[in-house]
């Protein structure tokens, strides 16, 4: 199962690196979270304490809803704006 966060995570850090779009690097963000919370649960159960991970895991969850609203509220007004989707005009809007 630590094969399988770590390969969540190494997809997430590679979409949040490699594409160009708000919403690539959104689902990149979401899949590091994940990847986190599987290695909240996985490190609590191989130290008999997975109610306490478990509760971690659900505080991490819970947090990953503010950058992905956050971040879609970007997206939706840079699509807006400018008609585009793209990371490279974020720093535009500040004009």
């Amino acid at each position: 199962m630590t094969f399988i966060a770590g390969w969540i995570a190494g997809v997430g850090v590679l979409s949040v690196l490699w594409r160009r779009t708000t919403l690539g690097v959104l689902v990149g963000f979401q899949l590091l979270f994940l990847a986190t919370t599987l290695f909240w649960a996985l490190f609590g159960k191989a130290n008999g304490q997975l109610e306490k991970a478990q509760a971690y895991g659900v505080i991490l969850v819970a947090a990953s809803v503010l950058p992905v609203l956050l971040g879609l509220a970007l997206s939706v007004r840079l699509f807006y704006l400018r008609k585009s989707n793209s990371v490279d005009e974020i720093s535009t809007l500040r004009h």
